[in-house]
């Protein structure tokens, strides 16, 4: 697993009868530099939580047999979650007291969570073959889920996390990461990917960003833009500087390329300008501040007003922009939420990623045997 380099490494079912630094030192080595861990009892159970101290800061910890809860800061993003790592029980009634107490711990803390690790239950019917379902546990973890607010991500390249391993296999995802929608808005191309068993029964799941270098994206054009005075002559000098003998077909489509190209170049100084929404509600503030000295007087009162002017502008554009990337037409006009913009719109982006294809029974993940797979196919 260290090869991946986590930040932080959840363990389940340890069967370590005692934690120390040394345990550390050898799971860890020199990348995952703190630790702490729950111990087992008897020949089960057991947790261990690993994490890199450079990257991640723990302000608060709980340690129990079932779970093990740290509260801290990504310092790369100056941002502060709670991390909870499960080893639920077999016992319908014992996992639904975890689920309780975990729901009690949330209900005090104001940041998003992460919960990851084995649930010993599945979410739905589809997740189980080989065996019968609980359907009592099913509904208990579904109204788990629902009440901590947290998504399942879809699971990449396995669909089981766990198998018995015997003649007559039975098959079931156990083990996945819960998380908290606000986590998406910080990481848009967050994925959660199973990795092959080896000689454990279950399988390691990660969850992280996937960057990939996929070629040149598409050209997609905003509304928000059309806010902008020089867009439109930028557009114009491109359409009419393009100047193409042939059909009139050929003729427009080369006048449309020409205006693109033109438009690509203007949006290159448009995205180094900064959002300035916070700019304006600093000066905004400003002018509050030094009207709460003075008094209103009338060139106060016109500063605001060309500041709130240009406010409700930014934010028209900004509601505009993420309207349209999240195609969610039912919610009305004007609406501000921010927060489900961005998780829409992330989210309608995971659903399109062709992340993996089979072909020729092959499976291939890798950028370019996609890109050649789907030519070969058509």
């Amino acid at each position: 697993m260290l090869k991946h380099k986590p930040i932080v490494l959840f363990l389940q079912e340890t069967k370590l009868d005692s934690f120390d630094s040394g345990i550390i030192r050898s799971l860890g080595g020199d990348f995952l530099s703190r630790g702490i861990g729950s111990d087992a009892e008897g020949a089960s159970g057991g947790l261990i939580t690993l994490w890199n101290e450079s990257q991640f800061s723990v302000n608060s910890c709980i340690s129990l047999k079932r779970c093990i809860i740290l509260e801290g800061e990504l310092l790369r993003l100056k941002k502060q979650l709670v991390l909870c790592n499960v080893y639920a029980a077999n016992s319908e009634t014992e996992r639904k007291e975890l689920w309780e107490y975990i729901l009690n711990v949330q209900s005090s803390s104001s940041f998003p969570w992460c919960i990851g690790g084995d649930f010993n239950t599945i979410l739905d019917p589809s997740e189980r073959i080989g065996a019968g379902c609980d359907m009592s546990s099913i509904q208990n973890f579904n109204s788990f889920v629902l009440r901590a607010k947290v998504v399942d991500l879809p699971l990449q390249y396995i669909s089981f996390t766990w198998s018995n391993n015997r003649d007559k296999a039975s098959w079931a995802r156990l083990d996945r990461f819960l998380i908290s929608t606000e986590i998406l808005t910080w990481f848009p191309d967050m994925v959660q990917v199973g990795i092959s068993r080896s000689l454990s029964d279950h399988s390691a799941i990660m969850i992280g960003e996937k960057v990939e270098d996929w070629g040149p994206t598409p050209f997609r054009f905003f509304n928000d833009w059309l806010e902008e005075k020089d867009l439109m002559k930028v557009a114009v000098k491109g359409w009419k500087g393009c100047k193409v003998s042939g059909t009139k077909s050929v003729s427009l489509a080369a006048k449309l390329k020409g205006a693109k190209c033109c438009m690509k170049k203007w949006l290159i100084s448009y995205k180094k300008v900064p959002s300035t929404c916070t700019d304006i509600e600093v000066c905004m503030a400003a002018v509050d501040s030094k009207a709460n000295v003075i008094g209103w007087t009338e060139s106060l009162r016109k500063e605001r007003l060309v500041l709130l002017s240009k406010l409700w502008l930014e934010i028209r554009r900004e509601e505009q922009l993420w309207r349209q990337k999240s195609r969610a037409r039912w919610l009305k006009e004007g609406d501000r939420n921010s927060k489900f913009f961005h998780v829409m719109a992330n989210g309608k982006k995971r659903r399109n990623r062709i992340s993996v294809i089979s072909f020729g029974g092959v499976k291939m993940s890798d950028p370019i045997q996609v890109k050649n797979g789907v030519v070969d196919f058509f």
